[in-house]
């Protein structure tokens, strides 16, 4: 079966998008790309991948057929399709990386699949660094246009680290559910070095101490537990105010749990949503994780910013 080419157009150039595009450009792809954003554009100049103003123009320096990957906000890939759509023919390629909710991503499949233009949902997971090393990719759609698009997804994920999880929609159903899990994992994380800080005078603990075993052959050794030990070792947990702001995640994750009993996930929610009325030791480790593994904004004790995620 014959691939896709190696040549394929990128919008959206955020913290994301910008190291998924320097991995494809090493990775040997010749990436055509554009943002909304001056700032985001002029950035990747210097980079020696192909810029352009505007979507139509970068449509256009695309050969055919045409592969794009929409790397935007979940609220804002209705209309880049809208405007995208148009400038595409049959067979040409639609992949959206972005944390879209599924239910529009299997709307989406319909709508272009009615004009023969192929889509893939793509969940994607790893955070900053996992953009610019590899990330997890997890994709849904259909199985031959998959199999012709895998190269790329190839290149972008971590070796073993991408995988058709099934039809359309599913993409963003299963990545949808790893962020619950993530959102439980958070809150155990949290808690647990809240309450070791809390009893420290008691034991007299080392928190250098009990944060290397955690994070080093454990059985809660993981990435988060990692970010967590960073964002305590650069002090960022100090100039953080412990609460966790309302991120672009979270309305999805409400939505699963109408789907089923999800314990753990409503009270990871709750907890999050207790740390704005009261806020926390529980709410500055949340946002110190989150700010160390996607670069998410969090609420200064000195200056207020807003959240992304």
């Amino acid at each position: 079966m014959a691939k896709y080419n190696k040549q394929i157009g990128f919008i959206g150039l955020g913290r994301m998008g910008k190291s998924m595009v320097e991995l494809l450009a090493q990775k040997g792809y010749e990436v055509f790309c554009t943002d909304v954003s001056v700032e985001a554009r002029k950035a990747m100049v210097a980079t020696g991948v192909k810029v352009y103003d505007d979507v139509p123009a970068l449509v256009k320096a695309l050969p055919s057929t045409k592969v794009l990957w929409l790397m935007v906000p979940g609220k804002n890939v209705d209309s880049v399709l809208r405007e995208l759509t148009p400038l595409l023919s049959a067979g040409d390629l639609v992949i959206d990386g972005g944390n879209s909710f599924y239910r529009d991503s299997v709307r989406r499949h319909g709508k272009l699949e009615k004009k023969q233009i192929d889509f893939l949902d793509c969940g994607t997971s790893g955070g900053v660094d996992g953009a610019r090393s590899g990330s997890a990719l997890m994709v849904g759609g259909d199985m031959e246009v998959w199999k012709k698009a895998k190269p790329i997804f190839t290149a972008l994920a971590k070796r073993g680290g991408c995988a058709r999880v099934g039809g359309a929609g599913a993409g963003h159903f299963v990545k949808a559910v790893h962020n619950a899990i993530e959102y439980g994992m958070m809150g155990a994380i949290a808690e647990g070095m809240a309450l070791v800080e809390k009893e420290s005078d008691t034991f007299d603990l080392s928190m250098e101490g009990v944060l290397a075993t955690y994070e080093n052959g454990s059985i809660i050794e993981s990435r988060l537990m990692s970010w967590t030990g960073q964002a305590y070792r650069q002090g960022l947990l100090e100039s953080v105010v412990g609460k966790v702001p309302v991120g672009e995640t979270e309305k999805k994750m409400q939505h699963l749990t109408t789907l089923d009993e999800m314990l753990v996930l409503n009270t990871a929610l709750q907890q999050r949503a207790n740390t704005r009325k009261k806020p926390s030791r529980v709410g500055a480790y949340i946002a110190g994780m989150r700010n160390m593994f996607g670069g998410h904004h969090f609420i200064s004790k000195k200056v207020s910013k807003k959240s992304t995620k």
